[in-house]
């Protein structure tokens, strides 16, 4: 069971015993989830639907602009595709650093278990 918000409501899982305060659980749920959406969005095929209305509207001034567009949507969508790779490791990278981070201050702050001093 983890910490709870002034409602009473379990938030989730922190790191040891919270010695950060970070929900390392949730870190970990957003890298997976912006993940999947970085995948979503570089699997958007919308610049080869906009240049086949582009070819359709051959001769007209949409069909010109839609065959101008499709080139910048295509490199939009992988950009934006990147931004969110790059956000999910991220995520995955800082929960995996405050992990250690706990660990290195708890073991810092254990007692010895021989029993002596630190």
């Amino acid at each position: 069971m983890g910490p709870k918000d002034p409602a009473g409501t379990d938030t989730g899982t922190r790191t040891g015993d919270a010695l950060l305060s970070v929900d390392v659980d949730a870190l970990r749920a957003f890298a997976a989830s912006a993940s999947e959406e970085s995948a979503a969005v570089g699997s958007i095929e919308s610049a080869a639907r906009v240049s086949a209305a582009a070819e359709a509207l051959a001769g007209s001034a949409v069909g010109a602009a839609l065959a101008r567009a499709a080139r910048p949507l295509r490199e939009a969508h992988s950009a934006f595709a990147g931004d969110l790779s790059g956000m999910a490791r991220s995520a995955s990278s800082n929960a995996d650093d405050f992990t250690q981070a706990e660990e290195t201050i708890a073991g810092a702050m254990a007692w010895p278990t021989d029993g002596g001093t630190r």
